[in-house]
């Protein structure tokens, strides 16, 4: 069952692992734009207060306004990318790859018009290392970004790079660049995936262990200290608020006499059965648990001792295994003299029974009706 469970959580698919990254890549998306701006910023700052005649090309006006642009495209992705339903996580998603795209054709223009008066191409370099290093993409994706950049890389650089050697060292190393930043993005996408998995995993084995913590292993409902300590909660706010609540133990008619005549397996059989009638009936509208044994103790939240008489009344008419109840409602006990109350209230409603017949045919109706 363990290695299903982990293998339904490994094969959950890209698209699962695309919204489990997807909020991690906008930080970190968000937080490379930003040094982005800054470094830029700096950049464009020194053409201002230089004094080359060159700093008025053409060129440089088009880095200004390159800066310009990135700084508006930040501002409008993260507008989209905020606080954003969950139903719009295809479209945040889209909405996030395209950005990486802006970026890298951003620094790749960049670099075109740094080529007037440097030969390096330090800002796709950063740039591209940047995004391998931070954003997780699938490896198709990642792959056909960076084919996407370097092949603009590759055809426009010889329009701002006239000199031969310097052009074909910039295309090799941009090919390089772009191999390397593909196996970095690769290896950071698979580890990310990988934690992801785990985490899920570990949360499922978490859900399971809370559970089997809070409920009873036999019938599935509440287990004793669970419902316990439901009734707690409850009891403190109904003596907050003043609200009604109600609560009734339960347990199975003649139950050691059939434990001891058909054996402990039918007797638990017969539990199953009663709790499984229960949780049918009464769930959501009360909280069902097992008290202990053959009883079970139902808590009736905003709900009156009429009302619950009424669905107890109802519940007898449709289940096949007898049972006795009683009812006490919270007025100034505690939990434990609330829970004794019905107790009290169940013994009380046996005594009635046993008044009206003999234990025999009292054994024999709750054994016929849970065998037919």
């Amino acid at each position: 069952m363990r290695d299903d469970r982990e293998n339904a959580v490994l094969k959950g698919g890209h698209e699962g692992m695309k919204r489990k990254l997807l909020s991690g890549n906008y930080q970190r998306v968000k937080a490379i734009s930003l040094a982005i701006c800054l470094l830029q910023g700096m950049i464009v700052v020194s053409y201002l207060l230089g004094i080359d005649e060159r700093l008025r090309h053409i060129q440089y006006i088009g880095m200004k306004g390159l800066y310009i642009v990135l700084v508006l495209l930040l501002f409008i992705f993260d507008w989209l990318m905020r606080d954003r339903e969950k139903s719009y996580c295809a479209l945040r998603h889209f909405v996030l790859m395209g950005y990486v795209v802006v970026i890298v054709l951003w620094s790749v223009f960049s670099t075109f018009f740094a080529q007037v008066i440097t030969s390096d191409i330090s800002i796709y370099i950063l740039v591209v290392f940047g995004i391998a290093a931070t954003v997780r993409m699938r490896p198709r994706t990642s792959a056909i970004i960076y084919a996407f950049g370097y092949a603009v890389f590759f055809v426009g650089m010889p329009y701002f790079q006239k000199t031969p050697s310097y052009l074909l060292s910039h295309r090799m190393n941009g090919l390089i660049l772009n191999v390397i930043a593909f196996m970095i993005s690769w290896m950071f996408y698979r580890y990310s995936m990988r934690e992801v998995q785990q985490r899920d995993i570990i949360l499922e084995r978490n859900r399971e262990l809370l559970y089997l913590a809070q409920h009873d292993g036999l019938t599935g409902l509440y287990n004793h200290s669970t419902i316990h300590l439901k009734l707690q909660k409850l009891v403190e706010e109904s003596r907050r608020r003043g609200t009604v609540l109600t609560v009734a133990m339960l347990d199975i008619d003649a139950f050691k006499h059939i434990n001891d005549t058909y054996g402990h397996q039918y007797g638990d059989q017969m539990i199953k059965a009663l709790a499984s009638e229960l949780k049918d009936f009464f769930v959501p509208k009360v909280s069902v648990g097992r008290y202990g044994g053959d009883e079970f103790l139902l808590i009736g939240r905003n709900m009156t001792a009429e009302a619950m008489h009424e669905l107890l009344i109802q519940f007898q008419q449709e289940t096949t295994v007898a049972f006795s109840c009683g009812v006490a409602t919270f007025e100034s006990h505690s939990v434990i003299q609330l829970i004794d109350e019905a107790d009290r209230n169940m013994y009380m409603r046996k005594a009635e029974k046993r008044v009206a017949i003999s234990a025999g045919s009292e054994e024999a109706e709750s054994t016929n009706r849970w065998m037919q």
